[in-house]
């Protein structure tokens, strides 16, 4: 009976250490799956910080071509009101010349006919 009991007591550890064993396969694998997941998960993080980048990148760019068209468009405008300024300050002083009396004479004649 003691021979009974020992291949018994082997058969159940046999079988826990079997159970034991396909437990540990089974969280391994789960685990080899989690890692396969979070590496594709990772490789799509990295694809969207790289896009995000890029987007960054061109953002970055487009403003700064924004500011040098702006200022050029400044400077353009600023040199407009400045020669609008001296054209109004030349064309006052054409206003206030007195015309030449052989002018005078001739617009005088044209208006008497």
């Amino acid at each position: 009976m003691a021979m009974k009991q020992l291949i018994l007591s082997i058969g159940l550890l046999l079988l826990i250490g079997f159970g034991y064993t396909y437990n540990l396969a089974n969280k391994l694998k789960e685990s080899q799956n989690e890692i396969v997941q979070l590496k594709t998960v990772s490789q799509q993080n990295a694809e969207s910080i790289k896009r995000i980048t890029r987007a960054k990148e061109v953002e970055a760019q487009t403003i700064q071509h924004l500011q040098e068209q702006q200022s050029k468009a400044s400077s353009e405008f600023a040199r407009a009101i400045k020669r609008m300024g001296s054209l109004s300050i030349e064309s006052k002083k054409f206003i206030d010349e007195r015309l030449p009396d052989d002018v005078i004479g001739m617009l005088n004649s044209t208006t008497s006919d």
